[in-house]
C-alpha cells in the first residue's frame, strides 16, 4: 500500500504530463494556425498619428470578451494594425 508521500508524488507526476501534453497541444496549434505576425502588445506603435486607442487595446488584450463569448470586428484603414491585432489575440 502506498503511503500519502508516494500518492503526492504520483499526483505530481500526472499533473506534470498534463501540463506538458496541454502545452505540446497549444504549440501545435499556434504553429498549426501560421500567423502571418508573432505579435505582442509590447510591438504596437502607439504615435499619435496612429490615433489607436492605447486604453482600449489594452483592455482587448486581456481577452475578457474570449470569456465572456463575445466577438470583436477590427475595422479601419490600411496600415492601423487589424492583422496584428488579430495575430495578437490568437498568439
Amino acid at each position: 500500500m502506498a503511503g500519502p508521500m508516494a500518492d503526492d508524488l504520483i499526483h505530481l507526476q500526472v499533473e506534470n504530463e498534463w501540463d506538458q501534453h496541454q502545452n505540446r497541444s497549444m504549440e501545435r496549434s499556434l504553429r498549426n494556425a501560421r500567423f502571418r505576425y508573432k505579435a505582442t502588445v509590447e510591438g504596437l506603435d502607439f504615435h499619435l498619428e496612429r490615433m489607436l486607442d492605447k486604453n482600449q487595446l489594452l483592455r482587448l488584450a486581456d481577452g475578457g470578451y474570449f470569456k465572456k463569448g463575445e466577438n470583436i470586428l477590427p475595422t479601419g484603414s490600411t496600415g492601423t494594425d487589424k492583422s496584428y491585432l488579430a495575430c495578437k489575440q490568437g498568439n
